[in-house]
């Protein structure tokens, strides 16, 4: 086995590099701590305000889950082509 030459052997990372690197993956770990922490687009369950109640007593209307309405359109006629 011959010996590396001068050029070939291994030289370490500069101090700026090497800075570079640990600032790197300190933000990224921060970046998922916060991440797991914090949890992005998660729903915040917010309580009814205690003057809005449910319609427990056959009321819909001025509650939470009232009732609502529907607009069907009639089906096409069958002999009818569609453009």
């Amino acid at each position: 086995m011959t010996r590396p030459a001068p050029a070939d052997r291994f030289r370490p990372l500069p101090p700026r590099r090497r800075l570079l690197i640990v600032l790197l993956a300190l933000a990224t770990a921060v970046g998922i701590v916060l991440a797991i922490v914090f949890q992005p687009g998660l729903r915040l369950v917010r309580k009814l305000p205690d003057d809005v109640a449910a319609c427990r007593d056959g009321r819909s209307t001025g509650c939470v889950g009232g009732r609502s309405d529907v607009i069907a359109l009639p089906p096409a006629a069958s002999g009818v082509p569609s453009r």
